[in-house]
């Protein structure tokens, strides 16, 4: 440092000593020191102990180096004890200072193997106090116990799809005591480790050993093999899971005992149509029916003496259509433990009930012969028409042509009188009626619709 520059840079030395200190340099403030609150509270003695340490009003050593101009403080400068008690029994044991967060946190190691009992910490300053917190720390003696293991999400003994990838974690939980080590593995030899991370000795804060550790997990679930026989439905495979502390202790191993299966498969099903209303016979036909499998039709299962339908065998499920609310086509799919297909190679149509709302011509001869055509929605191919003016009274309109795409039906006019209504009957979905729909009036005009050699 050249003379020209030491008077300034020692000025802003003992400038910033004065603003640390909390008055002049030549008179700081003395306050006494509090212990707040040390963490753990409580733990195995057979081991190092990383304690955290609250004390309020406290600084470590100032350093200052006027030289550099550079101040640093000296967190050694504190120190600390476990005393057992109260009341005092035995010498005084020292911490290990380990560092200062430079406000009120210091960390300090105990040493191990600490007899079991309630300690009292005492903390002395750089300038000589003495500040104790009785009872701050309970030694619990050497951990015999080894940790506990669960699996988060759980994975249960249970059916499990073949080829699929299963992701948990295996969680250990030591109490007081530390997690060192999870090992796990599978039957085909996958396997995996996780390692609590162990302090370098200078990290601030200290790396303090977990008292719980978890490790991810993520595995397959083997494929059958191209050649297994249809009627092979299951096979088993295991996932094993241990851990030790750092004492050593080790645990039971975890075992979860799984079988896997190949899903569902749709061969084909009975029955392509069916009324809002359900209740229909329908069967499904395929391969690998794990017990307690069901039969869904968009989700919902189908009605048997069990939900889903009654199991005749590993290929055959039957029951009847359950009710729906809406026509449409909807997936066909059996559900196993397994896992849910959706391989149908078709789908299940709910359709209304027919809905004629036109006829065409309005009029015709009481005779009959002529051919009329009733349109509407849900006129399906081989639906049959009635035209009559009460249900007990009408008559089937002969040699019908449909065609589907147009919803619509032609049919031969049969002999009748007066005004009349159309029935349309699908022996699947039901009833439809066109109400006072036809006039027989021979007065029709017959060049708009002539007799029909077929009708006749």
């Amino acid at each position: 440092m050249t003379e020209a520059n030491a008077p300034a840079r020692a000025g802003a030395v003992l400038a910033a000593l004065g603003i640390v200190l909390g008055g002049t340099a030549c008179a700081p403030s003395r306050t006494t020191p509090r212990i707040q609150k040390v963490e753990p509270a409580q733990a195995y003695g057979d081991s190092k102990v990383i304690l955290q340490i609250e004390v309020a009003d406290l600084r470590a050593s100032l350093h200052v180096d006027v030289d550099d101009g550079t101040l640093t403080t000296d967190a050694l400068a504190v120190r600390m004890a476990l005393q057992p008690g109260p009341p005092a029994s035995g010498p005084a044991v020292p911490l290990k200072s380990l560092g200062w967060n430079g406000d009120q946190t210091f960390w300090a190691q105990a040493p191990p193997n600490l007899s079991a009992g309630s300690y009292t910490l005492t903390v002395t300053t750089p300038d000589g106090q003495h500040v104790t917190l009785p009872n701050a720390f309970q030694a619990l003696g050497p951990d015999m116990d080894p940790p506990t293991l669960t699996l988060d999400p759980v994975l249960a003994d249970s059916v499990v799809a073949e080829g699929t990838t299963k992701v948990t974690s295996v969680v250990a939980d030591d109490g007081f005591g530390a997690v060192a080590q999870i090992h796990w593995e599978t039957d085909d030899q996958t396997s995996g480790d996780c390692f609590a991370v162990r302090s370098s000795g200078t990290d601030v804060p200290p790396v303090v050993p977990p008292s719980r550790l978890t490790c991810p997990v993520s595995f397959s679930i083997p494929k059958f093999a191209a050649d297994a026989p249809p009627d092979l439905l299951t096979k088993p495979f295991g996932f094993h899971a241990w851990a030790t502390d750092t004492a050593g202790n080790p645990t039971p191993p975890l075992d979860i005992s799984l079988q896997f299966a190949r899903l569902p498969s749709i061969l084909t099903f009975a029955g392509k149509v069916g009324a809002l209303g359900g209740f229909q016979p329908f069967e499904v036909q395929g391969d690998y029916f794990l017990p307690g499998s069901q039969v869904l039709l968009d989700g919902v299962p189908i009605v048997g003496k069990v939900p889903g339908g009654d199991q005749a065998s590993d290929h055959l499920i039957v029951g009847w259509t359950p009710p729906r609310n809406r026509a449409g086509a909807v997936q066909v799919q059996v559900r196993s433990e397994a896992g849910t297909t959706s391989d149908a190679v078709d789908y299940f149509k709910y359709v209304a009930p027919p809905n004629p709302r036109e006829v065409q011509p309005t009029r015709g001869p009481s005779a009959g012969g002529i051919r009329i055509t009733v349109k509407g929605n849900d006129l399906r191919p081989n639906a049959i028409i009635y035209m009559g003016a009460t249900r007990e009274t009408r008559q089937q309109l002969k040699y019908p042509l449909y065609t589907d795409a147009a919803n619509k039906i032609e049919a031969c006019l049969p002999q009748g009188s007066g005004t009349v209504s159309i029935w349309v009957y699908d022996a699947i979905t039901g009833d439809g009626n066109l109400p006072m729909a036809f006039t027989y009036d021979d007065t029709y005009d017959a060049t708009t619709s002539p007799l029909d050699p077929g009708c006749l």
